[in-house]
């Protein structure tokens, strides 16, 4: 079985994003997620709408950031953070 990543992979540029959304219940409301960029600044992957609070927002970009966080592994790690809410 081969992985996906690239053991030569470089890690993107991770940014916070901020959208707006819309339930019935809640009305709207500000969400945040998390873009993944080349260094040529492209968007390469994006994960929208993970959650209300800015300050955990920034808190898993800066983690993403700081440990260098392949794309491969993106998803999983967003995914992980999430699930300890």
């Amino acid at each position: 079985m081969t992985s996906a990543c690239s053991v030569a992979e470089e890690a993107p540029s991770y940014q916070t994003t901020c959208s707006v959304a819309y339930c019935d219940e809640l009305g709207s409301y500000r969400t945040y997620g998390i873009t993944a960029m080349d260094h040529d600044g492209n968007i390469v992957a994006e994960i929208p709408d993970i959650t209300v609070s800015s300050e955990e927002a920034a808190k898993i970009t800066r983690m993403l950031n700081e440990g260098k966080v392949s794309l491969c592994h993106f998803r999983d790690v967003v995914l992980d953070f999430i699930a300890s809410f």
